[in-house]
């Protein structure tokens, strides 16, 4: 496993600063570490080239029905939800408001 991992992100959307351009996110140990216009790296760092795509936090979804609320049908849809970049979910149905952390396993 890297240490470090580079992505060169062709925007970055930041929540205080809006779009950010020809950014590159340095993540050390699953850490952001920085992020800069730097190109310089050092030769043992993984390189992730996004540079076509829009880098943003993960989303909370505060607006989902599980109906049908089996494990398996659960996970089916936080599966289709991780895709989209969710990544908790509260579910509106429920009266406790239960909140899901979806991860990637």
């Amino acid at each position: 496993m890297h240490e470090h991992t580079l992505i060169k992100a062709g925007q970055i959307y930041s929540r205080s600063e809006g779009l950010l351009k020809g950014q590159n996110i340095l993540i050390k140990n699953g850490i952001i570490e920085r992020i800069s216009s730097s190109a310089n790296y050092a030769p043992d760092v993984k390189v992730l080239d996004y540079s076509i795509h829009t880098i943003a936090p993960s989303f909370c979804d505060h607006h989902v029905h599980f109906f049908d609320k089996s494990r398996h049908a659960v996970k089916e849809t936080e599966k289709a939800l991780l895709k989209h970049g969710i990544l908790t979910v509260y579910d509106g149905g429920d009266i406790h408001m239960t909140a899901s952390g979806i991860r990637d396993e």
